[in-house]
């Protein structure tokens, strides 16, 4: 059971942002501009996909070129093998459901190109979904079987979270 003083807090912590809000909304554009650039500066990678996330996908994949999409794919893919996003830790019985922090970011990373690429595909670039899509079930492939680019008591695609089909658009433009 918790504590008074845990109310109080939670009491205290609802007081002081319903403050910050009140005086957020006040302020002109740039002030507030300010404020979301000192908290992006001041957050983890997680908290800011956790807060930016949905604007991020759609600014970070859907505004590549075709050329940016195929490098940053295979900058993505080069990083994965260097084992940029492979968080290891020490896992017992009462933590082996965590999911590291970079074991997310890779799933979220992947799951934006495989959206983006199934874009390309709907526009009717082929080549480009193509090859895109080769590139990344082969890193899929290597996550699966390799057990070195990401790190969890277990993961695999089902981890990823496209909006799309990606294996059926891939399928059509066979």
């Amino acid at each position: 059971m918790r504590g008074k003083g845990y109310f109080f807090k939670r009491q205290t912590m609802n007081i002081e942002k319903k403050i910050i809000i009140k005086h957020l909304s006040g302020l002109e554009r740039e002030a507030l501009l300010g404020y979301i650039d000192s908290a992006w500066e001041n957050m983890t990678e997680m908290q800011r996909r956790d807060v930016f996330g949905e604007i991020n996908n759609q600014f970070m994949f859907e505004s590549l070129t075709m050329q940016e999409h195929l490098e940053a794919i295979e900058i993505f893919f080069n990083d994965s093998i260097k084992k940029k996003y492979y968080e290891e830790f020490d896992m017992n019985s009462k933590n082996y459901t965590y999911v590291p922090e970079k074991t997310m970011i890779w799933f979220d990373i992947i799951s934006g190109l495989l959206d983006r690429t199934c874009q390309w595909a709907f526009k009717g670039e082929k080549e480009i979904a193509i090859q895109s899509f080769k590139r990344l079930f082969e890193l899929i492939k290597v996550m699966e079987h390799s057990g070195n680019i990401v790190f969890a008591h277990h993961y695999g695609d089902e981890m990823i979270f496209a909006k799309h089909d990606y294996r059926k658009v891939y399928k059509e433009l066979q």
